[in-house]
């Protein structure tokens, strides 16, 4: 069922090759992934722009309510949290695991042996 160390090989050459011998699919690929990539950027930023207009925001209405700066950044907003935690886990998304790591595991993957399980 699975593939033998040999043909592993044999397939993944064929795919180095069918892609190494067809220059316009390459550009294409590189041409798709930076495009998507420029567009994961710009909604990135977009976020984080608007971030940080809710979070001023928000601090002015509590140093209003509380009549404290400290007091006011102390008692922290919940929302604010939930969407800071979101805009990290985009962030390692976007600028740590990119596509230079996924291909980097691709490529481990597909020099591990697979062997079958004997039943």
């Amino acid at each position: 069922m699975f593939l033998e160390s040999e043909e592993i090989g044999k397939r993944k050459k064929e795919i180095k090759n069918h892609f190494n011998n067809n220059p316009k699919k390459r550009i294409n690929m590189n041409y798709n992934n930076a495009q998507q990539r420029v567009k994961d950027l710009k909604s990135f930023y977009k976020n984080c722009f608007w971030f940080g207009i809710v979070a001023l925001i928000i601090l002015f209405r509590k140093v209003i309510k509380h009549g404290d700066f400290a007091e006011a950044i102390s008692t922290g907003s919940l929302i604010l949290t939930i969407w800071g935690v979101i805009l990290a886990v985009k962030a390692v998304k976007l600028f740590v695991l990119n596509s230079d790591w996924e291909n980097k595991m691709l490529e481990e993957e597909l020099k591990k042996t697979k062997r079958p399980i004997n039943f």
